[in-house]
């Protein structure tokens, strides 16, 4: 099982109503796996850096079928599962008016 969200519309914060300025708010969307004997309950990963891309990729690789060509998303199944290996330094967005990449410690 994975659960996941929209980044939503600042609903307010920095007194913003779209989500055309990337804050934290509207840059840094968890992920929550649940997988018995293969994701350790409870975990943590620092490690994880992830995209909505990055979704389909991931429940490819764990139901064992091939990712569709034009997907571009990497898997986050070894970031899952605890190992090193995550596919991704940075998360990278942009729109009609600004642009981020973040790492886990810097956003620009």
């Amino acid at each position: 099982m994975i659960l996941t969200s929209d980044h939503g519309d600042h609903n307010g914060s920095h007194g913003l109503e779209h989500k055309t300025i990337m804050y934290d708010e509207a840059a840094r969307v968890p992920w929550i796996m649940r997988l018995p004997g293969r994701i350790q309950a409870g975990a943590v990963s620092d490690s994880l850096v992830s995209t909505g891309l990055d979704l389909m990729a991931t429940c490819c690789d764990f139901a064992g079928v091939p990712q569709p060509a034009h997907c571009l998303g990497v898997s986050q199944r070894a970031a899952a599962e605890g190992g090193a290996s995550h596919g991704r330094d940075c998360a990278y967005c942009e729109n009609q008016v600004s642009f981020m990449v973040a790492d886990q410690r810097w956003k620009y």
